[in-house]
C-alpha cells in the first residue's frame, strides 16, 4: 500500500496525496493472527493494521451493505494491532478503543523496533474470551485484559474484520514522495472443534435434498416434539455453526444454508 505525492481532487476537495484503506470480506472471533509487514518511513506517515466490529455502523462500507451495520463506533470495537507514526520512527503501539476509552486511549502499549521500516517483522495478536494480546517477532508489549467485560469494555465478543491502510497526519513533510506499507502475509490461526459425540439412537436416518441448497430435510424413525439443538461440522471435525429448532413429528427442516461453501458436513 503506497501513500504517494500526487494531487487528486474528489467530493470538490484536492488533496496532495493519495493512499490506499484495504478492507477483508472475511471475518473472525478469537484467534491468533500473524501480519509479516515492513512500514513505510517519513514524517506524517501513519500506517495501521487493526480491526473493526463486523456490526459497524459504516454507511457504504461492504459490512454495512450486507446488513450488518448496527452499531456505532466505538461500541463496534476496534482492535489496533500495529500503529506506527514516521514522526516517532523506532515505535510501533498496539491499542483498543471501546466505549470506556476510545480516541485518545488510555489502552496502549509498544515498543521500540529499530528497523521496524527496514525489516519485516511478525506483528500479531491473540483474542481469546478473556483478553487480547499482543507481540512483535513474539515479544508481547501489551496485554489488554478488563477485569469487569461489558459492552463498554469488552465489546469483542464479536466477530471483527482486518483492516490495513496508511493515512497522511498531519504535518507530512514536503520532500515524501513515495513510502509504502509491504505485506508478506496475513494468517489467522484458529483452534478446532472435533466431534466426539456418538449418536446411535437412531437406525434410519434419511437426509434430502442431496446435494442440498439452501435448507435440507432430516427424516428420523420416530416422531419427536420439542427443542432440537443441531451442530454443523466441515469435513475436517471443525465446529461451523449451531442451531436451536423447534421440532414436531419426524421431519426436521434446517433453512439458509446458501452461506455455507460447497463440500460434505457432518450434522
Amino acid at each position: 500500500i503506497a501513500a504517494i505525492k500526487e494531487p487528486f481532487t474528489d467530493q470538490g476537495q484536492t488533496k496532495e496525496y493519495t493512499s490506499a484503506r484495504l478492507n477483508s470480506k472475511i471475518t473472525y472471533k478469537y484467534g491468533r493472527i500473524e501480519i509479516r509487514a515492513k512500514l513505510p518511513f517519513g514524517q506524517g506517515t501513519w500506517p495501521a493494521i487493526w480491526t473493526l466490529g463486523k456490526n459497524i455502523a459504516e454507511p457504504g462500507a461492504y459490512w454495512y451493505n450486507e446488513g450488518f451495520g448496527s452499531t456505532s463506533w466505538p461500541a463496534c470495537g476496534e482492535i489496533d494491532i500495529m500503529e506506527h507514526w514516521g514522526s516517532n520512527q523506532n515505535f510501533v503501539q498496539s491499542a483498543t478503543h471501546t466505549p470506556s476509552s476510545y480516541g485518545g486511549t488510555i489502552n496502549h502499549g509498544g515498543q521500540n523496533i529499530s528497523t521496524a521500516s527496514s525489516e519485516f517483522h511478525v506483528y500479531a495478536m491473540e483474542w481469546t474470551e478473556e483478553k487480547l494480546v499482543f507481540s512483535v517477532d513474539d515479544v508481547v508489549h501489551y496485554t489488554y485484559n478488563p477485569p469487569v467485560k461489558n459492552s463498554s469494555t469488552w465489546p469483542f465478543d464479536e466477530e471483527q474484520y482486518l483492516v490495513l491502510n496508511i493515512a497522511i497526519a498531519g504535518g507530512i513533510s514536503p520532500y515524501l514522495v513515495q513510502s509504502s506499507l509491504q505485506i508478506d502475509y496475513v494468517r489467522l490461526y484458529q483452534e478446532s472443534s472435533l466431534a466426539t459425540e456418538q449418536i446411535d439412537s437412531y437406525q434410519e436416518l434419511m437426509v434430502y435434498p442431496n446435494p442440498i441448497d439452501d435448507e435440507f430435510n432430516l427424516r428420523l424413525d420416530e416422531d419427536i416434539r420439542g427443542r432440537g439443538h443441531f451442530s454443523i461440522y466441515n469435513f475436517d471435525g471443525k465446529l461451523i455453526e449451531t442451531r436451536v429448532e423447534q421440532v414436531f413429528g419426524n421431519t426436521i427442516t434446517l433453512k439458509n444454508l446458501q452461506h455455507l461453501t460447497q463440500g460434505t458436513y457432518i450434522i
